[in-house]
């Protein structure tokens, strides 16, 4: 089993000020996030046009309005 916890650092709910060509990957390894903690991830964005939560890859460029929605998938029988 394994675990992943948010950094100290970064709150359950913030604002976040990025470049114009950032990535959900790029952010998710600024926040402190490895590579394999960031490949066990589910990323969601809804946009300034779409309100719902659609799938996002972890390569979508982030854009101004964005909200990012971060889950683990959960198993179990």
């Amino acid at each position: 089993m394994s675990f992943i916890r948010r950094p100290d650092n970064v709150p359950r709910t913030f604002e976040h000020e990025l470049d114009e060509s950032t990535t959900i990957s790029q952010l998710l390894k600024n926040l402190g996030y490895t590579s394999d903690e960031i490949r066990m991830m589910q990323t969601f964005v809804s946009t300034v046009t779409e309100k719902d939560n659609v799938r996002a890859q972890r390569s979508y460029v982030l854009k101004d309005g964005d909200h990012l929605f971060i889950t683990l998938p959960v198993g179990g029988g």
